[in-house]
């Protein structure tokens, strides 16, 4: 439930993970998290995970990012509306099939320890 996270491991480890890197980079009167909420939750959904090997971003939107400090793209190709359908529904299912194979592996490594 929203109020009681403990009882979803994931929203448990994204507030840990969370709250850590808003205390590393929060000013000691701990007035300016609002300030770097953007660049914390931006850091982190373009992080490769280790338990999917792949970032956020990619698995929600099927693509890299671009980023601010990103050369502008020289070429652009357009391409059919069914033939980029095409290649969006391979590279989502390329991308899960990673996820998957990362988390399985991820969980056999947890297995072990």
């Amino acid at each position: 439930t929203p109020y009681h996270p403990q009882t979803n491991g994931q929203t448990e480890r994204w507030n840990s993970t969370f709250v850590t890197q808003i205390a590393k980079y929060c000013n000691t009167d701990l007035n300016n998290w609002d300030t770097i909420l953007p660049s914390i939750a931006y850091a982190y959904n373009n992080g490769i995970h280790s338990s999917t090997g792949i970032s956020p971003y990619q698995l929600a939107f099927r693509r890299r990012q671009r980023h601010p400090f990103s050369p502008p793209a020289t070429t652009f190709v357009f391409s059919k509306p069914h033939d980029y359908w095409a290649q969006v529904i391979q590279y989502r299912n390329t991308a899960l099939k990673q996820a998957k194979q990362h988390i399985m592996h991820q969980q056999e490594l947890s297995k072990i320890r």
